[in-house]
């Protein structure tokens, strides 16, 4: 009988028997950390990663006055030396003002930083209405005298057209806009800034809600060039039907299959790209899509897909309000803040984090105590984190003042899930588990329990892959593998592998004469399944190798 070239790999991967050898459950396992000066004094409403050109550094929006006593009026900067005020800050009238947006915007002098929310000045007393650009050393109006949106602000994006301008995307629940230069505008919800003018788009956005409106903008490209997503509470957009969510390029605004809609005012809150797919995930208070989506759904193929089982609190629908994208040691998952507790019968405390093995929501260390308004992954020199902030005071169950950081795990972690095998005696069997975590991790592949060890048929036995060249029937059985790290070990749930014995062509555990009857049929109507030797082609050879493997013990 010829050989068979066939080698197939069997993809083992651990799940979660674990034996901790350290104590405490932050050293292995990802874990909430309270800021050591105690947090901020209110609550942190918007994150950002920018490079001013001294590094990246994360800006921070709320509407605190300290954050980790440090005087940082509604916004503070963090690098490694720690928090800073930006500037002298933003206010209404003597008492602080609140950010919800932050964005860097270059109008074609060099990129700088925007805030946006409710204020009407900065620290020093300077006009400047619910949008400003800092100027490297303190806050300044955009627009002439200091006039602006004449209601809150709650998202800006940095947007080219087809021709390459630039713009500044504002989003809120303002009607109009005025300006020295610009002039009165009435914008609904939505208008663009040039550097140096603001300018409508179309006639905005107009719905039945009290707080209609634009709350979240993001630029995305799903394979035809970089369109801005718009989502909020609208049920048209410049005269388009659509709910609550659109899209624009410098040609006009196109609907989103059916949006997204159900339960009470219907909002779109948030954005986050998954480059890796290309996915747009979307956050926000609503309930249906193309499918049932509750708080959180994924638009992909032109259809908006749920994520799991989406988010409830009092076994209602409820949303979530901010989405990032982190590597906790287990891999770049995607991350939600909100307004939620539970995810199906998950319990879920307000920010969760969707695994993307088994494609369900799970729980984040515990969680927070109260909403989560903001998610950034940010490294400020102590190590990566997923920073968080909001309304909550614990995390974790510690206390956490309004902002806290999710710390990674040491591990070690699993990354492939297990799947079932079955190969035919003769062939190569080939185990591999795949994990992460801090340190050197070492190797102990296990059968029934049993230590394997290297010798005559079998390899690998104590590295990350397995080998057991000819396989037997014999091999048959369940395979699992014990991984240790300087943390802890962990033991994978077994993954079974079948070796068929070759004259065993029914698949049924038994050589005989059915196994017979059933190749000569497979082999005369010419079926792929009498391919013996596995080289594409049924023909004579297949015939005799299967007599030679029928009439030889397994």
């Amino acid at each position: 009988m010829r050989a068979s070239s066939l080698s197939l790999r069997v993809l083992v991967v651990c799940l979660a028997t674990l034996t901790s050898t350290y104590g405490a459950r932050g050293q292995c396992d990802p874990a909430w950390e309270a800021l050591p000066g105690g947090g901020a004094d209110e609550r942190v409403r918007a994150m950002l990663t920018w490079d001013d050109g001294g590094g990246e550094k994360l800006y921070v929006g709320g509407n605190f006055a300290t954050i980790e006593g440090v005087s940082a009026t509604c916004i503070a900067v963090r690098g490694p030396s720690g928090w800073l005020q930006v500037g002298s800050g933003l206010r209404i009238g003597a008492i602080p003002g609140a950010v919800f947006a932050l964005q860097a915007f270059d109008d074609g002098s060099g990129e700088k930083l925007y805030a946006a929310g409710i204020f009407d000045r900065n620290g020093a007393g300077r006009p400047m209405l619910n949008i400003a650009r800092f100027n490297g050393a303190d806050w300044e109006p955009l627009d002439g005298d200091g006039s602006g949106p004449n209601a809150v602000v709650r998202a800006l994006a940095a947007f080219k057209d087809s021709d390459g301008n630039p713009a500044l995307i504002i989003g809120g629940l303002f009607t109009t806009t005025e300006g020295d230069n610009s002039g009165a505008l009435t914008v609904n919800g939505l208008f663009r800034y040039d550097g140096a003018l603001f300018h409508g788009m179309g006639t905005g956005v107009t719905g039945p809600s009290a707080a209609k409106g634009v709350y979240a903008l993001t630029v995305y490209d799903e394979g035809g060039g970089d369109y801005l997503y718009i989502g909020g509470s609208f049920t048209d957009i410049d005269g388009l039907a659509c709910n609550n969510i659109a899209s624009w390029d410098s040609f006009g605004f196109y609907s989103l299959s059916g949006g997204l809609s159900g339960g009470v005012d219907p909002t779109v809150t948030c954005f986050i790209e998954d480059p890796s797919k290309p996915s747009l995930y979307v956050g926000g208070r609503f309930d249906s899509g193309d499918y049932a989506v509750n708080g959180a759904a994924e638009w992909r193929f032109g259809l908006f897909l749920p994520l799991g089982q989406g988010f409830s609190k009092d076994g209602e629908p409820y949303f979530a309000s901010t989405l990032a994208r982190f590597d906790d040691g287990r891999g770049m998952a995607l991350f939600a803040g909100g307004y939620f507790t539970a995810s199906g019968s998950t319990p879920v405390a307000y920010v969760a984090r969707f695994n993307p093995l088994n494609e369900q929501w799970e729980d984040m260390g515990g969680g927070v105590d109260s909403t989560c308004r903001a998610l950034r992954a940010f490294d400020d020199g102590s190590g990566p984190a997923l920073w968080g902030g909001g309304h909550f005071g614990i995390a974790g169950g510690g206390t956490a003042a309004h902002i806290a950081r999710y710390r990674p795990g040491a591990g070690p972690f699993v990354l492939i899930p297990p799947g079932f095998q079955a190969i035919t005696a003769g062939q190569t069997l080939i185990e591999t588990v795949a994990t992460s975590g801090d340190g050197p991790r070492t190797f102990q592949w296990r059968r029934y329990g049993v230590d394997l060890a290297n010798g005559g048929r079998i390899s690998g036995a104590t590295t990350d892959t397995l080998t057991i060249a000819p396989a037997l029937n014999s091999d048959t059985g369940e395979f699992d593998c014990v991984i240790t790290g300087p943390c802890r070990t962990i033991t994978c749930d077994p993954a079974f592998a079948i070796v068929w014995c070759a004259g065993d062509f029914n698949h049924d555990f038994v050589v005989d004469d059915f196994d017979y009857f059933d190749f000569l049929n497979a082999f005369f109507g010419n079926d792929i399944g009498a391919d013996v030797n596995g080289d594409t082609s049924v023909d004579d050879f297949d015939y005799f190798d299967f007599l030679n493997a029928f009439n030889e013990p397994c």
